[in-house]
């Protein structure tokens, strides 16, 4: 491949052609000692968590004054104990569920039964 060095006027290469020999993929590189010194970067990825966003579905739910005061007094408390971040209404209605998985079913109809009446 031929390209053409000095096109200016008054250049003392103009008209020269400058020459790429081909490049052997086969023959060695020279690697700089620096680089040759530090280990190789390993791009291996382990599968194991996944990077795909766990599937969400918005649900609205209709609440009681009195609920919603019962749900703000629980995220204040739970507020004070925590020692890291803020913890918010759906942080709180999140660990409930987790609480009501965990409990007697007939626990749970009495607490429903309380907040109906």
């Amino acid at each position: 491949m031929a390209k053409k060095l000095g096109t200016g006027a008054g250049s003392k290469l103009s008209g020269a052609v400058a020459v790429q020999a081909p490049v052997d993929a086969t023959a060695p590189v020279a690697v700089p000692a620096a680089e040759a010194a530090r280990p190789a970067k390993k791009t291996e990825r382990l599968g194991l968590v996944s990077r795909k966003p766990a599937e969400r579905k918005p649900r609205s739910y209709r609440l009681r004054a009195a609920d919603l005061e019962r749900l703000s007094k629980i995220v204040e408390a739970v507020n004070e104990l925590s020692t890291g971040r803020r913890i918010t209404e759906t942080d709180v209605l999140r660990g409930l569920l987790v609480m009501g998985e965990k409990a007697k079913s007939k626990q749970l109809v009495e607490a429903i039964r309380d907040a109906i009446m």
